[in-house]
């Protein structure tokens, strides 16, 4: 399967922090099966069809799914307390550094600063 280069962006922005934002209200049930899908064909096929498939790496993709709404939960939360803070956006920003080379997507940053203009 050949994914957009969007799509391997994204994948890997949760891939790298499922393990930072690993708390959401949201806590996906993923049916596991040895016949089911690769965790990434499973989080694709989530992500663009909303349907979810059987999964023969369903921790992974469980990991996967959390941290995708704890990223959402966590932007919201900053985004609420965001003028009491008194801090940079990318002082938040940094919470999504995966190393010191490479930044989050663009996408996380023009949704931090939608839910601040939400909010403020």
């Amino acid at each position: 399967m050949k994914y957009s280069p969007q799509f391997e962006r994204d994948y890997q922005f949760y891939l790298k922090n499922a393990e930072k934002f690993n708390f959401a209200p949201y806590q996906p049930t993923v049916e596991a099966s040895e016949a089911g899908h690769d965790a990434k064909y499973c989080f694709w096929k989530l992500d663009s069809t909303g349907k979810l498939l059987l999964c023969n790496e369903a921790e992974l993709l469980r990991s996967l799914l959390i941290c995708k709404k704890s990223v959402g939960f966590h932007l919201k939360m900053w985004a609420e307390g965001f003028e009491e803070m008194g801090e940079e956006v990318d002082y938040y920003m940094s919470e999504f550094y995966m190393s010191e080379f490479i930044s989050p997507p663009k996408w996380v940053k023009v949704a931090f600063e939608k839910l601040i203009s939400k909010y403020s």
